[in-house]
């Protein structure tokens, strides 16, 4: 719980507040109560709500507190708030984070599609690292397969996503044909 001191306005956690009064002659006191927090000139803080965001690259941000209706609460504002300094302006600031941001938001996004995949006879494919390593292991089962005139036996290839798709000989050309450039499509800037 969070108090506010009426004489000064300071916020402190109650057991700062016990001993803010202990080290300045205050009394001791079992439950902190309203009636003890009114004799000793101080409010409990509420939790206030949230700051509404408008940016993905914001967040919520402390900013004090408030008094709404008679009772005290936190207050939260859109973050961050910078300033200026010697070495950028506010601006200048704002403008690096938000690009940070962008960039992480850009790959979390291409990492999420990855594993999202792409339809391929029914069945979303992901494509990740293992899953490439592990399609081109059967690519190479297909081509040995072909050279010697077999068929290659049906596979059950489970991806990352966790869905599975039967890989044929008849089906793989059109399942490589399709996931092959949405994997390449990764790797391009």
């Amino acid at each position: 719980m969070e108090i506010r001191l009426r004489s000064t306005g300071e916020v402190m956690l109650e057991d700062q507040f016990r001993r803010y009064q202990k080290e300045n002659g205050g009394p001791t006191w079992d439950r902190t109560t309203d009636e003890v927090l009114e004799a000793l000139g101080a409010d409990v803080v509420f939790e206030g709500p949230q700051a509404t965001l408008a940016e993905f690259w914001q967040y919520s941000q402390r900013s004090g507190v408030e008094q709404v209706n008679g009772k005290w609460y936190t207050k939260y504002i859109p973050g961050p708030v910078f300033t200026d300094t010697e070495d950028a302006t506010a601006a200048e600031q704002l403008a690096s984070y938000i690009a940070s941001k962008q960039a992480e938001k850009d790959k979390a996004d291409r990492e999420a599609l990855k594993m999202t995949g792409i339809l391929i006879e029914g069945v979303m494919c992901s494509a990740t690292k293992d899953d490439q390593n592990g399609l081109s292991a059967v690519a190479l089962g297909v081509t040995l397969a072909r050279a010697s005139n077999k068929a290659f036996p049906d596979t059950v290839f489970k991806f990352s996503n966790g869905n599975s798709l039967v890989i044929t000989d008849a089906n793989f050309n059109t399942v490589y044909a399709l996931w092959v450039p949405f994997r390449q499509s990764f790797f391009k800037p």
